[in-house]
């Protein structure tokens, strides 16, 4: 939750999609917030990786400073 703002946000990390099940499934979820009026960027902040791309650290610490500080 964003204090200063007044707003919750979802924050959903993927943290297989290179397995093709748990991918799948997890753009269905995604479809599933948007119809629930949560929007990537707005509410809805996603992180990922797979087991031959890291998670970025850099990239989820300036999200945490710009939308959650």
């Amino acid at each position: 939750m964003n204090l200063k703002k007044r707003k919750t946000l979802y924050w959903e990390h993927l943290g297989i999609v290179s397995e093709n099940d748990y991918a799948t499934k997890n753009f269905k979820k995604l479809q599933m917030y948007e119809k629930n009026g949560y929007y990537l960027g707005t509410n809805l902040i996603i992180t990922m990786e797979s087991d031959m791309v890291m998670l970025d650290i850099k990239n989820v610490e300036e999200k945490i400073k710009e939308l959650l500080l």
